[in-house]
């Protein structure tokens, strides 16, 4: 037999873990959001990325982390309905966000700072106010798709303009059915109403976007 030469190791030595490392920078000119009803603009949002724009860096030892920083510029302008002109909500603004995300054994830790390289100047009006805080809710309820399928006609006459309205001139109920991609069994009933308009707006536009509509008879 062949003798064994050498020091067998008793154990076999853990390998050496890797590190991974990702560093990446994106960069955008602008960024213009338009948020809009079924027809007009309500709202646009200006946002610039500063140089050296998006910077994301990830490594995993000695614990996985991520972190992502930004430094912008915002505008946002409403559009004022009285004059048909934008007005500025917020001046131009500079800041920044930074994003930490830490993971170590079951532990989950996030860190997000906001920060402002100069004063946040807003302009409040009467106006401006009360179409923001009309405009964001439904916007809010148009990206859910939640909604109560019962709508009343006093609800849609509290809203700002009504594009879509119906008279019913016959003595008897008419039922209308709305058809959408996005909700089924979209039913209501209008009474004789003679000269006077019912709203549909909840119905046709935000969040059920209606392509199609047929009217019957109930029962």
């Amino acid at each position: 037999e062949d003798a064994v030469t050498g020091n067998e190791p008793a154990e076999a030595q853990e390998a050496p873990a890797r590190q991974f490392i990702v560093s990446m920078t994106m960069q955008f000119d602008s960024l213009d959001l338009t948020l809009a009803d079924s027809v007009v603009p309500v709202m646009i949002w200006h946002m610039r990325w500063t140089p050296p724009g998006l910077q994301i860096y990830r490594h995993r030892l000695p614990h996985p982390m991520l972190t992502m920083a930004i430094d912008f510029n915002l505008e946002v302008e409403i559009l004022n309905p009285r004059n048909n002109a934008w007005e500025p909500l917020i001046e131009q603004f500079h800041g920044g966000i930074q994003v930490e995300r830490e993971s170590q054994d079951d532990d989950r830790n996030m860190k997000v700072t906001i920060s402002g390289r100069e004063q946040l100047l807003l302009n409040l009006k009467p106006t401006m106010l009360q179409r923001f805080l009309w405009f964001m809710p439904v916007m809010l309820t148009g990206l859910t798709f939640e909604q109560d399928l019962v709508v009343t006609s006093s609800d849609a006459a509290t809203a700002d303009v009504s594009k879509y309205r119906v008279v019913n001139l016959c003595n008897q109920t008419l039922e209308l059915e709305f058809k959408s991609c996005h909700r089924t069994n979209l039913r209501t009933q209008i009474e004789p109403t003679g000269s006077k308009w019912e709203h549909l707006d909840k119905w046709v536009v935000s969040p059920y976007f209606a392509r199609a509509l047929v009217v019957r008879l109930p029962g």
